[in-house]
């Protein structure tokens, strides 16, 4: 599968973790996390491929699902190693975090 592929798929993984109905708070939460990493693993794929596009719309997927205090944590977590291993900038994600659905809280 490609990396677009993979960014459709986990798109649609996206849509069905929000319709999913989970036996407790901390299995959602281990869900959620788990979302975010493969987020974050598909940047640094799209990275090493040199794939902007892919890179960039997987860092608008993290962005417009980080909406909860929760999500603004592991966004944070996941900025600090894609800015430490210089595959997005700080000021990118900076930006991210302020137009991203949790600013709306803050």
């Amino acid at each position: 599968m490609d990396l677009l592929e993979q960014l459709a798929a986990l798109a649609d993984d996206v849509d069905r973790y929000y319709g999913t109905d989970f036996g407790s708070e901390d299995e959602g939460e281990r869900a959620n996390r788990r979302l975010k990493l493969r987020m974050r693993d598909l940047i640094v794929a799209a990275h090493e491929a040199a794939q902007a596009r892919v890179l960039e719309q997987a860092l608008d997927l993290l962005c417009a699902n980080t909406g909860c205090a929760e999500d603004q944590a592991i966004f944070l977590e996941i900025g600090a190693q894609l800015t430490g291993r210089g595959i997005v900038d700080e000021a990118r994600m900076t930006a991210c975090l302020r137009n991203a659905p949790v600013n709306r809280w803050l």
